[in-house]
């Protein structure tokens, strides 16, 4: 009787956890089980345990350098929780510009990984976005959201 009751139970368990974790349905853009926008994927997504950067705030940012430090491609991805939104630039300049439709009075959230920061090659004026940001309004965070990509 009690392998009746718990085999059901055990095949309820396994499926939700496939369905929780199935790498095919991880999407930039996507909600993750916590309920935020997925932000980034720090690991291919069909790996057992992919890593991703959730946007856990209301309003965040991350800079992404595509390419290498000799030939870097900066990527900077601008996202609302709140309006469920993600908006990526090439260009600082453009990033900048987009940060003036945010709503007056927000905080700005970096996110970034542990050890190496995504932007490891692109050179980002610092200064000028704390700039940017107060001429609009914007408070910046003074510390990065981390994601940790260390080995398990």
């Amino acid at each position: 009787m009690k392998s009746a009751i718990l085999l059901p139970a055990f095949l309820v368990l396994a499926i939700s956890l496939v369905a929780k974790n199935n790498p095919e349905e991880l999407a930039v853009g996507s909600k993750t089980n916590n309920g935020n926008l997925l932000l980034y994927i720090l690991s291919a997504p069909k790996t057992d345990n992919p890593r991703i950067m959730e946007l856990d705030k209301d309003y965040g940012f991350i800079i992404v350098n595509l390419g290498n430090e000799k030939n870097p491609r900066p990527l900077f991805r601008l996202a609302s929780r709140k309006e469920n939104v993600i908006q990526d630039f090439n260009t600082f300049d453009d990033f900048k510009s987009a940060l003036g439709k945010l709503p007056k009075g927000i905080t700005l959230y970096h996110y970034d990984k542990c050890l190496v920061p995504l932007s490891f090659g692109i050179q980002v004026d610092w200064d000028e976005l704390k700039k940017t940001c107060e001429h609009f309004e914007i408070k910046l965070s003074d510390t990065p959201s981390r994601t940790c990509v260390c080995p398990d």
